[in-house]
C-alpha cells in the first residue's frame, strides 16, 4: 500500500518499474502543524468534552501490567468483533513489549469514578508521519460520552506536539473532514508482468 500524497517518488518508482497502481481506499491526512485543525467548531467541542468529562489521559508511566488485558479487550471489541477477525490481533505480551521498548506510544482514557480504562490508542512515527495501528474504546459506554471524539483529541495533540503529519486511515470521512483532515487516495502496487 502506498499513499502517493505521502510518498510520490515511491509511487512513481513503482509505476516505472512496471507495477500497477490500483486504487484501494481513501485515507485521511491531518496536518496539526498548522492552526487549521484547531479552529474547527468540531474540534473545539471535542476538546471541551474531554476537559469536562473527568476522564484522565493515561500515559505509559501510569499503565500497570494489570491494565494490559483491558487494553487488548478494548481493541478486540472494536477491530476484531465489530469489524474483522482479519485485522491485526494484539496480545498482552505484545503490549508489554511495546511499553518496555517504546515501540508504540500508548495513551488511554481512565474513567474518573471507577478508575476503569475505557479507551486506548497506540501510535508510532515513521518519516514524519504518525499512524495509529492500535485504537479501541468501550462500545458499551453511551455514545454521547464521546470516547472516540476524546481519543481523537489526544491523538491530534500527540501529532501536534511532535510536529508530525497524522495519518488517520480510512472510514468516518465526514468526522475527519469536519476536523480538518484531507482525503487522499491510497493505492496497492501490484506486479503482474510475470503472470
Amino acid at each position: 500500500s502506498v499513499a502517493p500524497a505521502l510518498h510520490p517518488s515511491l509511487a512513481r518508482a513503482l509505476s516505472n518499474a512496471g507495477y500497477r497502481l490500483a486504487t484501494s481506499r481513501r485515507v485521511y491526512l491531518l496536518d496539526p502543524r498548522t492552526r487549521a485543525p484547531f479552529t474547527s467548531a468540531s474540534y473545539k467541542r471535542d476538546r471541551k468534552r474531554l476537559r469536562e468529562s473527568g476522564y484522565r489521559v493515561v500515559t505509559p508511566a501510569d499503565l500497570h501490567p494489570r491494565d494490559l488485558p483491558r487494553l487488548v479487550e478494548l481493541y478486540d471489541a472494536l477491530y476484531l468483533a465489530k469489524y474483522s477477525r482479519l485485522n491485526p490481533q494484539f496480545t498482552e505480551r505484545f503490549l508489554e513489549q511495546a511499553l518496555r521498548h517504546e515501540t508504540l506510544t500508548l495513551r488511554a482514557l481512565r474513567e474518573p469514578e471507577s478508575g476503569r480504562l475505557d479507551a486506548v490508542l497506540g501510535c508510532f512515527a515513521r518519516g514524519g508521519v504518525l499512524t495509529t495501528p492500535l485504537f479501541g474504546y468501550d462500545d458499551q459506554v453511551p455514545q454521547q460520552v464521546g470516547l472516540y471524539r476524546m481519543l481523537n483529541v489526544v491523538l491530534t495533540h500527540l501529532a501536534r506536539d511532535r510536529g508530525l503529519l497524522l495519518h488517520q486511515s480510512s472510514g468516518v470521512g465526514h468526522f475527519k473532514r469536519s476536523r480538518g483532515a484531507r482525503p487522499h487516495l491510497e493505492v496497492s502496487a501490484v506486479y503482474t508482468r510475470h503472470l
